[in-house]
């Protein structure tokens, strides 16, 4: 509870507790310390994989090492006392500390910190209270950091310096890896940047990435090349849309925030502005007033000299250009969310400013919206339409929407259905996508990015219900 006017914790801590059994077992200290090392690693595994916040990780942590100690009725010390809270707590404590330092190897604390801040904000801003709860965490400091040149700090917002910033700094301390690197980043040329991602692929991408983002690597190191050599020859404006788009493909499974400025770079390109092609207002249609009856009777006299309906209506960019395919007019959602098809439809600026939001389509995202925001919404909701009526495309607007890619002010068309489900900000959440029509399921699914890891079941296969929303997990 918080009082008015009243300091606050940035943080709340939730116990889950059950009752202990009447006969549970009394252990002695080695029991203890050997069911807590063969328990506490996987538990951690499974916290770290289950979106738990960098910052929180440290007092989660804790649980799991309490739930061994606590289903003892006693742990007896070797003197035969009773273990106490405290002492276990320090156990506990110990062997976090230890996993912590294998994962972190020798990495110093200002850059662990660095690290795992940037996981989850990356250069956004925080609030100062759950910057200062992590710092703690990681036996440092924000005014430590703040006076290293590592974090800027004002108002209660604190947010990591970015790299054009630590550059212009004359000094910086060269124990910390986290500047080091940064600055190396900012100076590092893009031919080496893909040099070192294609070198390094299996060591270190190939862990966290799909192939395909290799084969991307692969295609903007000719693109780098050709730039390099070309001479008095012009990169065609088809060549610009390919390499802009491959790299908005790259950076999307990276950093969703650099690909939305290369996609503004590509509607750009294409439209002539960085909105997209229209104006992406939200339309929702309302009931039009009956026409009077007049029997098909002409009206009026027409008049004369009528003008060309192409002086009148301006056709779209790309009808204009001749670059729009009927073929590609369908939309495909397993294509979508595989990083595939035509941009129109993966761009989620794009795609909402091609869009009209129907009242069908309104009445479904608002349902999703109140659903995600903790109210009333529907938790299953059945499309039922005929051919062509437009699930795939309401269902690529949930989709777009929701994933969180890009920021509100961008997106127009979604506000207005925001304020009717009685939000004031989009909520995100992890979307998974199943295509019946685009799976096997007599074949065994090897998610390229998780290594060890078969799928069997339509729980898990596929676009990957499970791996979406949980992760890996050793329950896969």
């Amino acid at each position: 509870m918080i009082g008015r006017d009243a300091n606050a914790l940035a943080s709340s801590i939730v116990l889950v507790c059950r009752k202990r059994p009447a006969d549970a077992p009394v252990a002695t200290r080695r029991d203890f310390l050997t069911a807590l090392k063969r328990e506490l690693k996987p538990a951690l595994v499974n916290l770290q994989e289950s979106n738990i916040a960098p910052v929180d990780m440290a007092q989660s942590a804790i649980g799991p090492g309490m739930a061994v100690y606590s289903r003892y009725r006693e742990v007896l010390e070797a003197d035969g006392t009773p273990m106490t809270v405290r002492t276990a707590l320090q156990i506990i404590n110990q062997e976090l500390d230890q996993y912590f330092s294998e994962q972190d190897g020798a990495l110093d604390r200002d850059t662990i910190f660095c690290v795992a801040l940037y996981t989850q904000y990356a250069f956004r801003e925080v609030k100062f209270g759950d910057v200062d709860v992590l710092a703690r965490a990681k036996n440092t400091s924000t005014d430590r950091l703040r006076e290293k040149g590592i974090l800027y700090a004002e108002r209660g917002t604190v947010r990591l310096l970015l790299r054009d910033e630590m550059a212009a700094q004359r000094t910086f301390d060269v124990s910390v890896t986290w500047q080091v690197v940064q600055r190396l980043a900012h100076a590092l040329d893009v031919a080496l940047a893909l040099l070192l991602f294609d070198l390094h692929w299996e060591d270190i991408f190939s862990r966290k990435l799909p192939v395909s983002n290799r084969t991307w690597v692969k295609e903007l190191k000719g693109v780098r090349n050709d730039l390099a050599h070309l001479g008095g020859k012009d990169f065609t404006d088809d060549d610009t849309w390919r390499a802009l788009d491959t790299m908005a493909r790259l950076c999307a499974s990276i950093d969703a925030d650099s690909a939305e400025e290369i996609r503004e770079i590509l509607r750009e390109l294409r439209y002539g502005s960085a909105a997209g092609s229209m104006d992406g207002t939200a339309a929702v249609s309302a009931p039009k007033t009956a026409a009077p009856y007049t029997s098909g009777t002409l009206q009026s006299v027409p008049l004369s000299s009528l003008p060309s309906w192409r002086d009148v209506i301006k056709p779209h960019p790309d009808v204009a250009a001749g670059r729009y395919k009927n073929a590609e007019f369908a939309a495909d959602l397993a294509q979508v969310a595989r990083g595939e098809g035509s941009f129109e439809y993966r761009d989620p600026v794009e795609f909402f400013a091609r869009t009209y939001v129907t009242e069908g389509m309104a009445g479904l995202l608002m349902q999703a919206l109140r659903r995600i925001g903790g109210k009333d919404g529907e938790s299953v909701i059945q499309l039922k339409t005929a051919f062509g009526g437009g699930k795939t495309h309401s269902m690529l607007a949930l989709y777009h929407m929701l994933r969180g890619t890009v920021p509100l002010s961008k997106i127009s068309a979604v506000q207005p259905v925001l304020t009717r489900a009685g939000l004031s900000s989009l909520p995100t959440a992890n979307v998974a996508v199943i295509v019946g029509t685009a799976i096997d399921q007599t074949r065994v699914q090897r998610p390229p990015h998780m290594p060890g890891i078969m799928i069997h079941t339509l729980w898990g296969g596929g676009g990957g219900i499970a791996r979406c929303i949980g992760g890996r997990s050793e329950a896969l």
